[in-house]
């Protein structure tokens, strides 16, 4: 794959870092992987998930147990209709987990992200953190480069906080693998888009009667291009370069 050039990704990640954050509390960290860090952690996932099938989830699981109605139902036909477009019928179990393995080599993306949160941070900083990946995904596809969210590797946790020597207060999250879009494989993959998948309505009533409400009490400001708010008394994160070639978010 082709590379991705450490300017670009340091772009990405300051402009997404002015994502939403409650009190400005900044719950995220991340990790920065290319070359041959991005391989030693391809390198140590096989070996870690032969030994332990199960995962490492531990008290955050990626999905809850006995998932309940309609989600249930939602989770199973994104995966069916994923393998439908791949043309791997149910039967072939080993197609699908040689599929599902690449996963944990990035699907050849040649970078990756990995976040990092606070265990004694609550739901709202979840939400946060979730806001930020978004941001990243969003900044970074506006630059021409393509993400893939990936929650498996919340499967390896306890492995990856020891590669990345973390303190025992942090945890990953999960990963994000950041790349140049091969527009000429796995072109049924990529036309599986979020349209294709069953979602809740909204009903709008309500909220075109506030919005009216809101609009006659004040005076909307214009709508424009989100920029970065310029105040200097408000910290945000900065990227910097550890000594291992990875790339670590750090609080400024």
């Amino acid at each position: 794959p082709d590379p991705l050039p450490e300017s670009l990704v340091r772009e990405i990640l300051d402009t997404a870092r002015w994502s939403p954050s409650g009190g400005n509390v900044q719950p995220w960290k991340v990790i920065a992987v290319a070359g041959a860090a991005r391989q030693a952690i391809v390198d140590l996932a096989k070996p870690a998930l032969m030994a332990n099938p199960a995962g490492e989830e531990g008290d955050r699981p990626i999905y809850p147990e006995a998932l309940w109605e309609p989600h249930r139902s939602y989770r199973y036909k994104v995966g069916e209709d994923m393998y439908a477009l791949l043309n791997i019928p149910r039967e072939d179990k080993a197609a699908r987990l040689m599929w599902l393995a690449q996963n944990y080599e990035f699907f050849g993306a040649p970078a990756a992200l990995f976040f990092v949160i606070d265990r004694r941070m609550g739901h709202g900083q979840w939400a946060h953190l979730g806001m930020f990946m978004q941001s990243i995904a969003l900044a970074a596809l506006e630059k021409g480069v393509s993400s893939c969210m990936q929650e498996c590797w919340a499967r390896l946790r306890d492995t990856l906080h020891a590669h990345f020597a973390l303190p025992a207060h942090e945890m990953v999250y999960c990963g994000m693998a950041l790349g140049f879009a091969n527009h000429f494989a796995g072109a049924g993959v990529k036309s599986f888009t979020p349209r294709t998948l069953p979602r809740a309505g909204t009903s709008t009533t309500r909220l075109a009667a506030n919005a009216t409400a809101k609009a006659k009490a004040t005076s909307p400001a214009p709508i424009g291009r989100v920029r970065p708010p310029s105040h200097p008394t408000i910290p945000r994160a900065r990227v910097a370069i550890t000594n291992t070639g990875t790339c670590r978010m750090n609080s400024a």
